[in-house]
């Protein structure tokens, strides 16, 4: 796969995990803050929703690039299944989020914080690893 396809799948990872990483955040921090989702009509909840995605885009343009060379390694160490990269996307996902979110994980709950990055580091892991590491290891004879 070119340089050029790579950073095609690069710039979809990071819209596709944009929008995951601003339903996570919003949905942690509204119940974080006590608030009841049900209070929230379907157009109220869309907009606040929607609303997080270009403030996410940055961050995930920023995590993507650190995930970058793990991914590389997990190829390199011959963890390249789906499994791995969707652990190893959680895991990083929670890392992230925790030191992005320190102030506020330091004086309230870690693990909530964490949690937050969770979903859209699996989302990352898995997206790069069916668009970029399984058509990769095909072109090259490998079993996915």
């Amino acid at each position: 796969m070119s340089l050029s396809e790579k950073a095609g799948k690069f710039v979809l990872a990071v819209g596709l995990v944009s929008v995951v990483a601003s339903l996570s955040f919003f949905l942690v921090g509204m119940i974080g803050a006590g608030e009841e989702l049900s209070t929230l009509s379907f157009g109220d909840f869309g907009k606040l929703w929607l609303g997080y995605i270009p403030v996410m885009i940055p961050f995930i343009s920023v995590a993507g690039l650190v995930a970058m060379p793990i991914s590389a390694l997990l190829v390199k160490v011959g963890l390249a299944n789906w499994l791995a990269f969707a652990l190893v996307g959680a895991i990083v996902g929670a890392v992230f989020t925790t030191l992005l979110f320190a102030s506020f994980a330091l004086s309230s709950n870690i693990p909530v914080w964490a949690s937050v990055g969770v979903l859209p580091g699996v989302t990352a892991g898995l997206f790069w690893w069916q668009t970029v590491v399984r058509p990769e290891r095909a072109e090259r004879g490998l079993a996915a």
